[in-house]
């Protein structure tokens, strides 16, 4: 039976577990110097950080003059009228249709927006409508804002001349994502950015500017 207490193998013994303790020990220190490096790596540099704010900036910036044009194309309600030939057979008995313009043309009439010639009037009026009377709240609340709006009626501007939104910012960013989420129904996929960021950007007086 071998002794176990042989001196020999007692040295060996000894030697091995202070070879795997130098590798643990080892293998601690890699892991710790690469979490180090990853640390560093997270870590953005005083350039890094100056771009994304200024990047957060002209995002900020953009997404309010969009805002601010679908707003004053709500606001100032421009209709854009023409005349188009009636389709055959409109009429009644297949008469032509005759409109108070020129006989046999219908009278069209689109909403003026920042896409030119996005929608009819009366389907824009129609959704606002809609919204103003929908048993959603957030619908119905940015409905009714859409109405007063349509009447001429809210802030003159949602922007405010030395920069940022209107002093009064909670109606201003309000109307905004009323008439940006308007603008989304419309088919505008511009407004879809816009609204996004409108949701993410910084709310901060220093980046409004």
């Amino acid at each position: 039976m071998p002794d176990p207490f042989d001196p020999t193998k007692l040295v060996i013994t000894k030697a091995q577990a202070a070879d795997r303790a130098a590798q643990q020990l080892e293998r601690e220190r890699a892991d710790r110097a690469q979490q180090r490096q990853q640390r560093r790596r997270l870590k953005p540099t005083p350039r890094e950080v100056t771009r994304g704010i200024a990047h957060q900036r002209e995002l900020a910036r953009d997404t309010r003059n969009y805002a601010e044009a679908w707003y004053q194309a709500i606001r100032n309600w421009k209709e854009d009228t023409y005349e188009v030939p009636a389709p055959a057979g409109s009429g009644r008995g297949g008469a032509v249709l005759l409109t108070s313009g020129t006989p046999g043309m219908i009278t069209c009439a689109h909403l003026i927006t920042p896409l030119g010639r996005l929608v009819t009037a009366t389907e824009a009026g129609r959704i606002i409508t809609t919204w103003a009377a929908s048993a959603i709240p957030v619908q119905r609340d940015q409905g009714r804002l859409l109405e007063r709006l349509r009447q001429g009626h809210g802030l003159a501007s949602l922007l405010d001349e030395r920069g940022g939104w209107n002093r009064n910012t909670s109606s201003a960013r309000a109307y905004a994502a009323a008439v940006l989420n308007l603008a989304v129904i419309l088919g505008d996929i511009n407004a879809e950015v816009a609204l996004e960021s409108l949701k993410t950007c910084y709310d901060s007086v220093e980046l409004d500017k």
